[in-house]
């Protein structure tokens, strides 16, 4: 009895030591493979490309060339300039066709490093800093006031859209199927990794929400699997200054745009930002 004893032991501690040893790799795996795991940079089509040429725009910073385009309306005096941030696997010039029906006076969009064009390899740090880059070189370039600027955020890039609005001035602030914390979406997706000690890339938007002054529109999607509504209701809590939410029932992560409510929340808030001087 005694022997058999022993030996169902050795057994249950080779079985504990190998899956330990297996939880361990998956550990190292996800700490090592993490950039692939949270970007998913996409590629710009040569047709693209020739067709928006007139619109290019591009920013160098620290030798890295980032490129998108400017577009701007003629007569549009007292209409916000609309600074667009993408979401993960999101190519910006998939947007301008729609964004240019929006009561703006332009709009910005330059992809992330490592997307489109853009020079460089994409991390957390690397997106917040070239956007504050972006911005003060675009309000100088073109005589545009911070204060006429509306941010809007999507995704991956309502964490970049709140590190801006968290240090500059602007007049307005959209943020579409955002997250408190980048690691509380990993913690929700990998429930069995320790999430929060292995994230390299965080964006803690909820720590930043409460210095945003600027009036501030939160749009979730109610049947997002990506980035559950629960997160963005919490940044929404969290965000200084005027605020609003917009909840889109019977929308996913990916099919928002095709919801009517979704422009409407968006076309509505920024009409509410118009100068009347």
């Amino acid at each position: 009895m005694h022997l058999l004893h022993s030996g169902t032991m050795k057994i249950l501690w080779n079985v504990i030591g190998g899956l330990a040893g297996i939880y361990l790799l998956l550990v190292v795996a996800a700490f090592l493979l993490q950039d692939r795991m949270l970007f998913f940079p996409s590629g710009l089509s040569a047709s693209v490309r020739e067709r928006l040429q007139h619109l290019e725009i591009s920013f160098e910073r620290d030798g890295t060339v980032l490129r998108g385009w400017l577009f701007r309306r003629e007569n549009a005096d007292g209409r916000p300039f609309l600074v667009y941030y993408g979401g993960n696997g999101e190519e910006l010039s998939w947007n301008l066709p729609r964004f240019a029906e929006l009561p703006v006076s332009g709009i910005l969009l330059v992809n992330y490093r490592g997307f489109g064009d853009s020079e460089g390899r994409p991390s957390a740090e690397a997106l917040k800093t070239d956007a504050t880059f972006i911005l003060d070189e675009i309000l100088e370039r073109e005589g545009i006031d911070a204060g006429e600027v509306v941010l809007m955020g999507r995704s991956l890039g309502s964490g970049v859209a709140v590190h801006v609005a968290a240090r500059r001035a602007v007049g307005g602030l959209i943020l579409v199927t955002p997250f408190d914390r980048l690691s509380s979406i990993g913690a929700h997706h990998y429930p069995i990794l320790p999430v929060r000690w292995l994230m390299r890339h965080e964006m803690d938007s909820v720590a930043l929400a409460p210095e945003i002054e600027a009036p501030s529109l939160v749009v979730v999607a109610m049947r997002d699997g990506t980035v559950p509504p629960q997160y963005g209701q919490r940044l929404h809590q969290a965000l200084g200054g005027s605020k609003e939410i917009a909840t889109i029932a019977g929308a996913d992560h990916n099919d928002l745009d095709g919801h009517a409510g979704y422009w409407r929340a968006v076309t509505g808030f920024l009409e509410s930002l118009r100068s009347t001087e």
